[in-house]
């Protein structure tokens, strides 16, 4: 299997001595899962000797230990450096709560992130939004009826301090005194000092908009997709199609707080 590695891999360092290594001593093995209840159960994983991201359809696998696995994809961000599909997936497993028993130092952890703050910044290209767009569109994500009663459940009963409901009423009637006021939101029915008095305005003519929508709404130069409309009664009742326009165009906006 080594030099099958090396032949896609195409980078001998020590740190592909190393992957090699663990690979060859799991194969040597011909591991297999066992059930948990079996006397001589191993935890193990399935791994991608050849990583699925570099696109080769070859689609050999191993089975190793958690450790194991993440030695591996450690190492293969050493491997190739230049691949931000790898450290995605070493960030992710730096993260997962599982079987895997491995305890990550500092160190790790911190170049894990580093790696991953840089990916954040660098600029998505045109078939990475759409595959998101396209995934949003799929996904038509709605609270079942079930989560919908169990956050119902764990709202009922807890009651707010009397000096608790005088600091939010206070607080929401302060206006541009408000210590939270950051600008004004401009909607088609008016213009607001606060993203949930847009949108009980809105709520007081039947139409719902929650506070969160507002403020994502007045980004006037946010384009209004098919994911949009299809999730807002609001946008799918105007008389033409606000898909491929901006909220802007439609009449929301928002004014920042001049600076004193």
């Amino acid at each position: 299997m080594t030099e099958t590695i090396y032949e896609y891999f195409n980078s001998p360092s020590k740190y592909l001595k190393a992957y090699t290594g663990i690979i060859d001593g799991a194969l040597s093995q011909n591991r297999s899962k066992k059930h948990h209840t079996h006397d001589s159960y191993v935890y193990l994983e399935s791994h991608h000797i050849i990583p699925v991201c570099l696109n080769t359809g070859v689609d050999t696998q191993v089975l190793l230990t958690g450790k194991e696995h993440f030695i591996c994809h450690h190492l293969l961000t050493k491997i190739l450096p230049d691949n931000d599909k790898l450290k995605y997936a070493f960030w992710a497993m730096c993260n997962q709560n599982n079987n895997r028993q491995v305890r990550i130092n500092s160190a790790t952890y911190e170049s894990a992130k580093q790696q991953r703050s840089l990916l954040m910044r660098k600029p998505r290209s045109e078939d990475t939004k759409r595959k998101i767009s396209e995934g949003k569109l799929a996904s038509n994500f709605s609270w079942s009826d079930e989560d919908k009663e169990r956050m119902s459940k764990q709202r009922k009963g807890k009651k707010l301090s009397a000096s608790h409901k005088e600091k939010m009423s206070v607080s929401a009637n302060q206006g541009t005194s408000n210590y939270r006021f950051k600008g004004y939101f401009i909607t088609p029915l008016g213009t607001f000092h606060s993203s949930v008095k847009a949108s009980k305005a809105y709520l007081d003519t039947g139409i719902v908009i929650d506070a969160a929508t507002m403020v994502s709404w007045c980004k006037g130069n946010t384009l209004i997709n098919r994911y949009n409309t299809s999730h807002s009664p609001y946008l799918q009742s105007l008389p033409d199609s606000p898909v491929g326009k901006k909220f802007i165009d439609i009449g929301f906006a928002f004014i920042s707080r001049p600076r004193t």
